[in-house]
């Protein structure tokens, strides 16, 4: 059975790429590929130049690449917090100190306070386990992060702790390729998305112009973001909306206008 075909994926430097589509089209499996835990057969894997097809380069490409599994049980090795987020570190080489300053730094960030470093990892909940396991990810600073699903679970405030670890890690010249269900969540956070189905590309480019393809994304599976459902229903309501508008800004700015115009005031 071919799992993917003819998939041509890009990320640069400080872009975050968003891949979605519905269960089954290949998304978790594609990820797999980008750090050598599944080796494809026809075509090849560049990270930075280096192809992951000669098995000598893996151990550098996996230094590079950061992947965060959809279920955080497949991940977490360690007894406690502090030794999972610091289970990379001390395989790459860092010192006891250096280990302990980062791990501090990570839990500080995401609101947990260095104290949580003493917790059972069998006793965290799932939502804490997706936040350690990613933690573990980012906390050796690999040049690529591949997510799967990085938020799912998660309440908004944490939800929101993540994301912006995300955008602060592209925003440093880093790069991110995330999976998500929310589309809502791509939309704000991604530069690009691929929509896979079945295995194959069916639509790619700017977030805005893949994600207002309402009626792929529904023959998908999937339920687009809020705010582009909001764009079409107005439209099928017969009032006329610009192109162009990409951003809940952009709509109550282009609204407010076109109000003024028919009213003939200024607000």
């Amino acid at each position: 059975v071919q799992a993917l075909k003819n998939v041509n994926i890009y990320v640069d430097r400080g872009e975050i790429v968003g891949i979605v589509g519905p269960s089954g089209s290949g998304k978790s499996t594609l990820l797999q590929h980008f750090n050598g835990l599944l080796l494809q057969q026809n075509g090849d894997v560049l990270i930075n130049g280096v192809s992951i097809s000669d098995y000598s380069n893996i151990k550098d490409v996996r230094r590079k690449v950061g992947l965060l599994f959809q279920n955080p049980e497949d991940q977490i090795f360690e007894k406690y917090v502090g030794d999972e987020i610091a289970y990379a570190l001390f395989n790459f080489g860092y010192s006891k100190e250096d280990a302990r300053e980062r791990v501090r730094e990570l839990l500080n960030k995401v609101g947990y306070g260095f104290e949580f470093k003493n917790r059972l990892t069998k006793e965290l909940s799932g939502g804490e386990k997706r936040i350690v396991s990613f933690l573990s990810v980012i906390a050796y600073k690999p040049e690529l992060l591949v997510l799967d699903e990085p938020t799912v679970g998660l309440d908004n405030f944490y939800r929101q702790k993540i994301l912006n670890l995300i955008n602060e890690w592209a925003y440093n010249g880093n790069s991110v390729i995330m999976v998500s269900h929310n589309m809502d969540e791509v939309f704000k956070t991604c530069h690009r998305v691929y929509l896979l189905n079945n295995g194959s590309v069916v639509a790619h480019g700017k977030t805005e112009e893949v994600l207002m393809k309402t009626t792929l994304l529904l023959d998908s599976g999937l339920t687009p973001p809020d705010f582009i459902m909001l764009i079409s229903s107005l439209k099928q309501r017969g009032i006329r909306i610009k192109d162009d508008i990409y951003s809940e800004e952009d709509l109550v700015n282009y609204v407010v206008d076109q109000i003024s115009r028919v009213k003939g005031i200024s607000l």
